[in-house]
């Protein structure tokens, strides 16, 4: 019987095979002889400028991520996520956008708390990525080969203090730390104040503070310390919003008015990245291109270091 069945099959392919390919082949032919079509340039402008300027896909993304977190079947952030994302389309303009029910489904889980033992610099990185990945921005530190290449030709002092935006786990300050004649030519500032307390007892000569990169300019006025000459920035601006890193970008211009240079590196996956090109544009329309460094392969991801001056 199952015999007859599966030549009863093949047969009936066997007969319609040749028109599925007459199908194919007159249908391939149309497509061949339609004419292309070709938007106009102001069309393709439009789109280009929406995608460059007002994308809101970083936005999404990171607030599907690193606000609400994962989203497993059944579990209160999938909740919360579906309404997110209904209240979104209606904000967009987008009509009748509801969630519907589906099932049955069994029961969901959802992750309460976790534990993790720093025993070296890597763990503990990847531990405040996990607790915070849009301020971290990066799942391992940088590289040896990256914090030279971030550090090169710095020579601070008294009056030409390094500031570095970011220290993370002190991956850079590491290598900072050989430069800097003393604790007055160096002031870094962290957010995350678990970091900043480990920072301490590794880096105990070095004046690292807890503080908002948007503050950056008050917080080193309270310092004491002497003019910037150099801003060493590692701040994940791809994954910061927008409205903060313009912020950001406004306090560094303040250290740039009396003469800096501002370094910082951005991984090659995402130059492209809007937020990224945002921040070139913005460093550019005022102090000219950036010296682009090469490629630095030996980190992860691979990045490129890029640095403005503006001497005065």
């Amino acid at each position: 019987m199952l015999r007859r069945k599966l030549l009863s099959g093949f047969l009936l392919c066997a007969a319609f095979a040749p028109t599925v390919t007459f199908a194919q082949t007159t249908n391939s032919a149309a497509v061949s002889t339609a004419k292309n079509y070709s938007a106009p340039k102001e069309t393709i402008d439009k789109i280009r400028d929406e995608g460059m300027n007002r994308s809101q896909v970083m936005q999404t993304l990171s607030y599907l991520t690193d606000v609400i977190g994962p989203r497993l079947t059944g579990s209160p952030q999938m909740k919360r996520a579906n309404e997110w994302t209904r209240d979104q389309m209606t904000k967009w303009g987008m009509q009748n956008a509801k969630l519907e029910a589906w099932g049955p489904f069994g029961r969901g889980w959802t992750l309460k708390n976790f534990r993790a033992d720093v025993v070296n610099e890597n763990i503990e990185f990847l531990q405040a990525f996990l607790k915070n990945p849009a301020k971290v921005g990066a799942i391992a530190p940088s590289s040896p080969e990256l914090a030279q290449k971030m550090i090169e030709n710095i020579a601070p002092d008294k009056e030409n203090t390094i500031l570095e935006l970011g220290v993370g786990t002190g991956a850079i300050t590491k290598f900072v730390q050989d430069i800097v004649p003393n604790g007055d030519s160096y002031l870094g500032i962290e957010l995350d104040r678990d970091l900043v307390k480990s920072l301490k007892k590794n880096y105990s000569q070095l004046k690292i503070v807890s503080g908002n990169a948007c503050d950056v300019f008050s917080i080193h006025q309270k310092s004491g310390l002497g003019k910037v000459g150099f801003i060493i920035c590692c701040l994940p601006f791809v994954s910061i919003p927008n409205d903060i890193g313009e912020k950001i970008l406004l306090q560094i211009d303040k250290f740039m008015e009396s003469g800096c240079m501002f370094r910082t590196f951005q991984y090659a996956h995402g130059y492209y990245f809007p937020s990224a090109i945002k921040l070139r544009e913005h460093m550019r329309d005022r102090y000219g291109k950036a010296q682009k460094s090469p490629m630095v392969m030996k980190n992860v991801p691979p990045a490129y270091t890029l640095t403005w001056k503006n001497e005065i």
